[in-house]
């Protein structure tokens, strides 16, 4: 079970398709797929990421990346933070056979960082300390129900 480190750089050009959530008028229009493509899940993140406390949120599929982020300007240390975590999880995961991952939780010490799969797609949750990241956690995995009146 040799895996490679992957460098910084490498984790950057992992990431393929960066969409800003807050796009300029000259930035190219994003890609069709990607308006159909995890539209619940974007959504249920627009919402999670307006609550208080919530810094940001990175959606990664097989093909994208999709962020808000308070801290933009540390994009790329966050999505190698997320990826690093990802990564750790599959090789604790395979090491001792505990099965998929529902959430990974990295706590520091101000904020926290949630880290799941919602339909085949990767997320991670930035949040302060005190924001309850067992609500934040059900909130993602609840996204693709619909809600009945």
């Amino acid at each position: 079970m040799s895996k490679t480190k992957k460098t910084r750089e490498e984790l950057i050009n992992q990431i393929a398709t960066v969409i800003l959530e807050n796009a300029t008028p000259d930035a190219p229009p994003a890609p069709p797929e990607l308006d159909t493509k995890n539209q619940s899940l974007r959504e249920n993140l627009a919402q999670i990421r307006s609550l208080p406390g919530v810094t940001g949120y990175i959606l990664k599929d097989q093909a994208t990346a999709v962020f808000d982020m308070e801290d933009s300007a540390n994009l790329v240390d966050y999505a190698i933070l997320a990826s690093e975590t990802f990564d750790a999880y599959a090789t604790l995961t395979a090491a001792f056979e505990l099965g998929a991952m529902e959430n990974t939780l990295v706590e520091c010490k101000e904020a926290q960082m949630l880290c799941t799969t919602v339909d085949e797609a990767s997320v991670a949750v930035f949040m302060e300390k005190n924001v309850d990241s067992k609500e934040i956690a059900i909130k993602l995995q609840t996204q693709a129900k619909p809600v009945k009146n």
